[in-house]
């Protein structure tokens, strides 16, 4: 019984020490309901957003079917990018602190992202028929990476404020990055 003392003595320090005697606070107040459902309606955006680049990813199993699949890649690519930006215009009022340079941002962001898959779509048009898998690849390389990315993390690059992530409650903002 003697031999457990010292180690009931040594385990009650430890726990002592690892427990701060006044805790920090950490809890933040809720968010407000108008920012909540901007938050939301911003999320919805970029998920959508996400959904539609990854879907526009063509694969096709026909190699002579590539260019087409490239052709029709980008034009969705292109489409997605526009009815984002769109609806950003569409946010509902009162956003969070922060919000409304996150937005310009997106927003230029993502114009900038269309013009150079736009580039990329002309210059796919403008190759020669007889134009190598090798060819293609290169002028769908010129924008693909990027709109990989931007699919991947729709909101990259954006300055996402603390009032934001506090608002960001709902289940679609949960799978973005950036907002955890």
């Amino acid at each position: 019984m003697i031999r457990f003392v010292p180690l009931a003595l040594a385990l009650a320090f430890l726990t002592a020490c690892a427990t701060p005697a006044n805790p920090p606070t950490t809890s933040r107040l809720p968010a407000p309901a108008a920012s909540t459902a901007w938050m939301t309606s911003l999320c919805t955006v970029a998920s959508d957003l996400r959904t539609a680049l990854w879907a526009s990813a063509a694969d096709p199993s026909d190699p002579t079917a590539l260019r087409q699949a490239f052709d029709t890649q980008l034009s969705a690519a292109a489409d997605a990018l526009r009815t984002a930006t769109t609806r950003l215009d569409t946010l509902p009022p009162n956003p969070p602190a922060g919000a409304e340079q996150a937005v310009s941002d997106l927003n230029d962001q993502l114009t900038t992202l269309r013009e150079n898959v736009q580039t990329a779509h002309r210059a796919l048009a403008d190759l020669p028929p007889a134009a190598t898998e090798s060819d293609l690849g290169e002028v769908v390389g010129t924008a693909w990476p990027s709109v990989a990315n931007r699919a991947a993390k729709p909101l990259d690059g954006v300055p996402v404020s603390e009032d934001m992530k506090a608002a960001a409650t709902d289940p679609t903002c949960k799978l973005l990055p950036g907002l955890q």
